[in-house]
């Protein structure tokens, strides 16, 4: 597998163990057509149903350096589906790891250790733009995709997908 493949499926698998120690589902659309690489949904209760939020997922190597924010280059296409208007929330998650040839994750009989960490970024009523390959997106370290901002987002979904 080449090390763009590598870095997408490590950070599908680190985010799907988020979800899971949170106590959601996860699944993936395939093919995937509309920039989700992941989904993410709570279990229906009688009353409220079952909010879901979309994901695109992208593995990121590079040299992490202190600072309030690092910029990321989205593709274009990438970059217009999170934008648009959808039913369910979708948002960009970053997955940071160390360069290609230092390891990702540390394991062990007591435990699992993911390398860096990954933060997430709504573009929903970011402008159109003209690009044709790229867009660069500031990613904000001080929104960590964890457990508790999963669950966060699982209940803003939940409000907007209430009627009254």
């Amino acid at each position: 597998m080449d090390d763009h493949n590598r870095k997408g499926e490590f950070g599908v698998a680190y985010v799907s163990a988020i979800a899971a120690a949170a106590g959601y589902m996860t699944y993936r659309p395939t093919p995937d057509l509309d920039s989700v690489d992941l989904g993410i949904a709570s279990e229906a209760d009688e009353i409220e149903g079952a909010p879901r939020i979309e994901l695109q997922v992208k593995g990121y190597s590079f040299d992490f350096k202190d600072g309030e924010e690092f910029s990321y280059p989205l593709k274009q296409k990438n970059y217009l589906d999170l934008r648009r208007r959808v039913i369910n929330p979708r948002y960009l998650v970053v997955v940071t790891m160390p360069p290609v040839g230092e390891p990702w994750l540390e394991q062990g009989p007591e435990k699992l250790i993911l390398f860096r960490c990954a933060y997430y970024l709504s573009l929903k009523g970011y402008p159109v733009t003209n690009n044709e390959n790229t867009t660069s997106v500031k990613v904000l370290r001080k929104q960590p995709f964890t457990i508790e901002a999963l669950h966060k987002l699982m209940q803003e979904a939940r409000a907007q997908g209430l009627f009254s």
